[in-house]
């Protein structure tokens, strides 16, 4: 991008093989998103067609690639395309309405939208990102060419997997037509996100863009079990002598009805470009973590467990002489019985649920766990951040193109970073120095506490990073 023309409102790009072309600022971020579309951060769309005043709450018609027509915030549209709100907001004079007088800086400088289409380029760059040594793909398209260069079809396999769970658990109602839903349902798009389990399996989840949506605060609240509590609980365990299992419910959310009126379409399987009203709490919609949820709790309840005082993520129910317990973290459970299979066993069937990675936990929220069998061990069971640091290690190398060192101590004797009074960082060393201290932190948080003071001495710069740091 090299020239920006008010007149038009559009920019003059040069392309790398010669030769340049004009095109609007919108155009030119369909172009980005058409690299991945299947994983892209932001949902184009062609313009914005129309507005209304909800109190001093500025709201525009957006008529998405999709041909759907919705109202959205325009606070959420500056978020993502702060361009073509305010050439809007300026042409239809809205710029002395509440919240709008930014946009007046875009027409006093053509210079600001193009420092906007270089930033949206940057952060838009796309990036390899590696899991337990295995490069992780971020769209459709690059699962299928990692799965070509590897010569199998772990991602394939992954993705129809995925949907078949889908259809298996009616998460969506197939419609013909989209004039066949119910009033008030909106569109929303969905997209695949891939991961690699600790184990090695590839997984593929269909996320719903909930983003789009703006549901009510107290129907999308949702708690975990605190890791502290966890530690609790397995000194409560070899106290006395009870068993530990762990086990992962597989597509957990599914099991939950959302409240929320929403559709969209699908971009792989036999059921593509059909329309899709969803029925089901799918990953990515913003409520489902809490209707997940209310249907656990139903099932726990059913079994006599009932939720503890100190944590709302631990339930627990008396069996003679000693108490037994569930922590939950989302669709990870932990049993803590006398007989923590037969437990799990009324869970499963009381649910209907499908569970997967049954067994003695061994890796829990970035720690790996060792219980010692030997009667005599005072010490039973451990949690150690080893798996963790390794694979960080590994990604910071990668991340920076250098081998690690080791030493002694954490920070380096008479160090004083409050002194240092060299240059700020950019965006991008910014965002890699808040990756180091947030992987330190989580580190303290499953055990290293001998890095602590280093850990929260370095993340007390994170809003005001300078190059020396």
């Amino acid at each position: 991008v090299t020239e920006y023309d008010p007149n038009e409102a559009s920019f003059i790009v040069k392309f790398v093989s010669n030769g340049d072309s004009m095109i609007t600022y919108n155009d030119l971020v369909n172009q980005y998103n058409k690299r991945d579309e299947e994983n892209s951060q932001l949902y184009t769309f062609k313009k914005i067609v129309d507005h209304r005043m909800e109190g001093n709450t500025l709201y525009v018609e957006v008529l998405w690639d999709t041909d759907e027509k919705t109202f959205e915030k325009a606070s959420e549209i500056k978020k993502t395309d702060p361009v073509t709100l305010a050439k809007y907001i300026l042409n239809h004079h809205l710029e002395r309405k509440h919240g709008c007088k930014w946009a007046q800086r875009y027409k006093r400088d053509p210079k600001v939208f193009i420092n906007l289409s270089r930033m949206f380029a940057a952060r838009n760059k796309i990036t390899n990102r590696f899991k337990f040594g295995v490069m992780v793909p971020q769209g459709i398209r690059q699962a299928k060419l990692f799965d070509a260069n590897n010569r199998n079809t772990l991602w394939s396999d992954a993705m129809d997997k995925e949907m078949n769970e889908l259809m298996k658990m009616e998460t969506f109602i197939i419609l013909d037509d989209k004039s066949m839903l119910p009033e008030g349902y909106k569109y929303i798009p969905v997209h695949f996100v891939f991961d690699v389990k600790v184990d090695g399996r590839h997984k593929a989840r269909l996320c719903a863009g909930g983003d789009h949506t703006n549901p009510d605060t107290s129907e999308v609240f949702s708690s975990v079990v605190s890791i502290e509590n966890v530690r609790m609980l397995f000194l409560l365990a070899d106290l006395n002598n009870l068993q530990i299992v762990a086990a992962d419910i597989s597509n957990a959310y599914l099991h939950a009805y959302t409240r929320e009126k929403v559709w969209t379409t699908l971009k792989h399987g036999r059921y593509q470009n059909k329309c899709m009203q969803i029925n089901k709490a799918q990953y990515g919609l913003c409520t489902s973590a809490a209707r997940w949820a209310e249907a656990l709790s139903l099932v726990l309840q059913q079994i006599n467990f009932k939720q503890s005082k100190a944590d709302m993520d631990i339930w627990m129910r008396k069996n003679d002489d000693v108490w037994e317990y569930i922590a939950v973290y989302v669709d990870d459970l932990i049993v803590i019985a006398k007989d923590a299979m037969a437990v799990l066993n009324e869970i499963k069937l009381k649910g209907k649920f499908d569970l997967k990675g049954v067994g003695k936990p061994e890796y829990y929220l970035g720690g790996d766990i060792y219980r010692s069998e030997d009667p005599a061990s005072f010490i039973k069971t451990t949690m150690s951040a080893k798996t963790y640091l390794k694979n960080i290690c590994n990604k910071i190398e990668r991340v920076f193109g250098t081998t690690l060192r080791n030493y002694g101590t954490p920070l380096e004797a008479g160090y004083h970073p409050e002194l240092d009074g060299s240059e700020l960082l950019d965006d991008d060393d910014t965002t890699k120095y808040r990756m180091l201290t947030g992987s330190l932190n989580w580190a303290v948080t499953i055990g290293r506490v001998d890095v602590m003071f280093a850990a929260t001495t370095m993340a007390r710069y994170t809003m005001h990073l300078v190059l020396g740091i």
